[in-house]
């Protein structure tokens, strides 16, 4: 059975074009970026599926990110032609929980390895490094507790991340994260973040978990609409902060904490107003938020 006319027109184009496989600059395009089928090297059947994608805008394909597959892709797809794609990762530790989260404990991890892996857990497990977990495209929960992170940057590849747990590191930069606009659940809580403007975007987010971080201010949680659960216990969060949430209709849980003379008369959702209760029932200030204080002066 022979090729559509179309692919073969396209195949006989791009074949013109070898020349500037030698001029070209190396760009930060890996085999794993161009083995489209998953085999474990890139060759001629990822050819015949770039060359049906050429000149459209599917991602996948789009090796230089600028939001068309043109002849740039093609140059770059020739650099790592013939290539073997085979996943590494850094830390050993983290290769470990892929190889437990996959079944397959030696061997090359190749693409089609991970194909159908969406949940990885990999908690106390003195983790450090997280360079090549962002070949893990198809992941929808990822988490990552008590290890010993400070560098999330690879994070923001992993869009299709809807629960993310990262707690109990050494991370500072949050960043990463303002790409990963289908988080639902995001737990950070016991780490060193201060700026949190990269969470403003992220307007799928249900529950957020802020706690023991040095937190500046929160304004940039004002437009997060979705948002029923916050937790900013251990953050020194004020008055004037906590007004930034006036208009969080749909909250319902926030965890405070204060110390003596300190007062929150914000308003949080509408109707919020008064003096605070303590415990985590519902009180006058409004019926449907339940805000639970802590008084770290008698702690």
């Amino acid at each position: 059975m022979g090729y559509p006319q179309y692919l073969l027109r396209r195949i006989a184009l791009l074949s013109i074009f070898p020349v500037f496989l030698l001029s070209a600059p190396a760009l930060a395009v890996t085999s794993l970026d161009a083995d489209f089928d998953g085999s474990g090297r890139v060759d001629f059947p990822d050819f015949l599926l770039f060359a049906q994608a050429f000149g459209s805008g599917q991602g996948k394909y789009d090796l230089d990110g600028d939001g068309g597959v043109a002849f740039a892709d093609f140059v770059l797809f020739g650099q790592v032609f013939g290539q073997k794609a085979v996943l590494t990762f850094a830390d050993p530790n983290l290769e470990q929980e892929v190889r437990s989260a996959i079944y397959k404990r030696t061997g090359d991890i190749l693409p089609k390895d991970v194909a159908d892996l969406t949940v990885l857990r990999a908690d106390y497990d003195d983790i450090e490094r997280l360079d090549g977990i962002e070949h893990l495209i198809h992941l929808e929960e990822l988490y990552l507790n008590e290890n010993r992170i400070s560098d999330i940057s690879v994070l923001s590849r992993l869009t299709s991340l809807k629960k993310l747990n990262i707690n109990g590191n050494s991370i500072r930069d949050i960043a990463p994260l303002a790409r990963l606009t289908s988080l639902t659940e995001l737990d950070m809580r016991r780490n060193q973040i201060q700026d949190v403007s990269a969470l403003s975007d992220l307007r799928s987010l249900k529950k957020l978990t802020m706690s023991s971080n040095p937190i500046g201010g929160i304004s940039p949680l004002a437009g997060l609409a979705a948002l029923r659960d916050l937790d900013l216990s251990a953050t020194s969060v004020g008055d004037a902060d906590i007004s930034a949430l006036s208009n969080l209709d749909s909250l319902r849980s926030l965890h405070l904490e204060f110390r003596s003379g300190q007062r929150f008369l914000g308003a949080v959702g509408p109707g919020f107003s008064g003096t605070p209760v303590f415990g985590s029932e519902p009180g006058p200030y409004h019926p449907h938020i339940r805000i639970c204080f802590t008084d770290l002066s008698v702690a």
